[in-house]
């Protein structure tokens, strides 16, 4: 069970947490030498039994979250935050409302 920090697949770089809970973990991110920072998603798996899912060759990736998806997966992510704060909230608050005002502005 991997956490978001162990994942770095070659097809990302410039990595941001924006949410790790340990089962799921939502990135902000380069995706294949795009200029622009897309989401990217997954399952982390179950304690100690598997890699999660999105995985390749045993090694775990990331999938990149459609850009018609990414406000409600943010605004998902601002709901679990309120409800089940972490050590972490504050940051990953920042850095969740920086990457909600980077899509508001993509989408119009």
């Amino acid at each position: 069970m991997p956490a978001a920090v162990e994942v770095r697949p070659e097809k990302w770089t410039d990595i941001r947490v924006l949410y790790d809970d340990g089962e799921y973990s939502v990135i902000s991110g380069l995706y294949e030498r795009d200029p622009h920072r897309t989401l990217g998603e997954r399952w982390n798996g179950d304690a100690g039994s598997s890699i999660g899912f999105p995985n390749v060759a045993g090694y775990p990736i990331w999938h990149v979250v459609p850009q018609f998806l990414q406000r409600y997966v943010l605004h998902g992510l601002l709901d679990a935050l309120s409800v089940h704060p972490t050590p972490n909230s504050a940051e990953h608050v920042r850095a969740i409302l920086a990457e909600l005002q980077r899509v508001n502005q993509t989408a119009t």
